[in-house]
């Protein structure tokens, strides 16, 4: 089973190794293409060398004949010693074969012959020069010959190697070009398996929101988030079948027992009514539909990573209602959920929301009543933000005695206090305040004050340390 998650951080990494692979490939093929063409320069640069100082002895050897005259020995001399060293960087070259070598062989034995025939005194300056003379302008023929052919030779294998590079980023383009649209492809795939599940349980959740309790059990994907949130749906519809089937069976005990007993299952009705429409209340198949409606839109709006934390919120949310929808729970699991919940209504609103939490550090293990919370704060966003264009909640716990006092104040619409003894017919309100007074069997444990265009202030006291009733 593939998780969204998972999904989408792989598909990141291998496009990131793309990315990389991609770079490196074109840097070192362009470091290559350099390369070549350095190489090229060089060869090219140490054979116009071998021409220029071959030219060069011919003008010096010229003069000299002419002159009859050995001031320009010396420079002669380092000429020869210079043309040695530029024969030796020319024969290094790969394009240089044998018979190019034979020619350079040549040019070498001359230079060290007119080397030794210089420092010959018994030879006369004028014959000396003249041999020099005719020598070095056969050799300068020759010279220009191997430099245009080498010339040629160097061309042909740069212009080669320069194919060769070119053919590989070619083909590369074409890999990289093939597996980019391999992984659209890919994404494109998942992405309307995603769709298509969050279109079933859109539909589903619409069903359920009409009261449609037949609708069939969502299947699954192999998404895991989805998966998860298939899986707590299902099991809400079934949950809400059986506490149906349970109000049935005491709609008939109540007409087969006998007035004896009628005051005691009439309170095991209103503890089941109230349980139902607790959990009506909290994971309202409205409320389902509506969170995936604000998936749905985040989906399309391609921020598959904030759709993945808001189906993990739903799910989270299912999985609490489902597993504590009538115990005792520390109002820290109490706060999680509630942050699971504003999370989704603040991407709904975005920065017309906020929310301030005032928490005493010893009132985080109080036990409570599970899902207590959630419906008032639903209830701030239901009826606040009826004219408003923002909301701000306040959130507040804290230990009074042997008591958890909480206080949740909105600064929304509110209502006239003429009205307020009604306020509790609100389904949510009205569970929260049935389900604490058959619980604790106490008044005075919840209370609700608003002003008209002001605010609304809802608190609630949890005794702690006694049983249920």
């Amino acid at each position: 089973m593939k998780s969204i998650r998972n999904l989408v951080v792989l598909s990141f990494s291998i496009l990131l190794v793309f990315l990389t692979l991609s770079l490196s490939v074109f840097f070192l093929l362009g470091t290559l293409q350099d390369r070549a063409h350095q190489a090229f320069l060089e060869k090219n640069e140490a054979m116009l060398m071998l021409s220029r100082t071959v030219s060069h002895m011919n003008v010096l050897s010229s003069t000299m004949l002419r002159a009859s005259s050995a001031e320009l020995v010396a420079d002669y001399q380092k000429a020869m010693l210079e043309l040695e060293q530029e024969i030796s960087t020319v024969r290094s070259i790969p394009e240089v074969d044998g018979e190019l070598k034979e020619v350079l062989r040549r040019l070498s034995n001359f230079n060290e012959y007119q080397y030794e025939l210089v420092k010959d005194a018994s030879v006369s300056a004028y014959d000396k020069f003249t041999y020099i003379r005719d020598s070095v302008i056969q050799h300068q023929m020759a010279v220009e010959e191997l430099v245009l052919e080498l010339y040629t030779r160097t061309s042909n294998t740069f212009a080669s190697y320069e194919k060769r590079l070119s053919t590989i980023e070619y083909s590369f383009w074409i890999l990289l070009v093939t597996s980019l649209v391999f992984m659209i492809f890919s994404a494109i795939c998942a992405a309307k398996r995603i769709l298509l599940q969050m279109q079933q349980i859109q539909s589903a959740a619409h069903r359920l929101a009409a009261n449609d309790w037949s609708t069939p059990d969502i299947p699954g994907s192999g998404f895991l988030e989805f998966d998860e949130l298939a899986v707590s749906m299902n099991r809400m519809k079934r949950e809400i079948l059986q506490y149906l089937q349970q109000l049935e069976q005491q709609a008939l005990k109540e007409k087969e027992l006998g007035d004896k007993l009628l005051e005691a299952e009439q309170q095991e009705k209103y503890l089941i009514q109230a349980q139902l429409a607790n959990l009506r209340a909290q994971i309202n198949p409205h409320f389902l539909f509506n969170a995936l409606d604000i998936i749905g839109k985040v989906a399309f709006l391609n921020d598959p990573e904030l759709a993945m934390e808001l189906i993990e919120a739903v799910s989270k949310i299912l999985r609490y209602s489902l597993d504590a929808t009538d115990v005792l729970v520390p109002l820290a699991d109490e706060l999680s959920v509630i942050k699971q919940y504003l999370l989704l209504q603040q991407v709904r609103f975005g920065e017309r929301v906020t929310i301030e939490y005032v928490i005493e550090t010893q009132a985080e293990q109080a036990r409570m009543p599970a899902m207590i919370l959630q419906p008032l704060i639903e209830n701030c966003f239901k009826h606040g933000m009826k004219t408003k264009t923002d909301l701000h909640i306040r959130i507040e716990a804290a230990l009074v005695g042997s008591d958890l006092s909480l206080i949740i104040e909105d600064s929304g619409e509110g209502f006239d206090p003429a009205v307020l003894p009604n306020a509790t017919s609100h389904i949510g309100l009205q569970n929260v305040s049935t389900r604490l007074h058959l619980r604790y069997k106490r008044e005075g444990l919840f209370s609700i004050e608003s002003e008209k265009h002001s605010h609304t202030i809802v608190r609630l006291t949890i005794p702690q340390g006694e049983e249920i009733a």
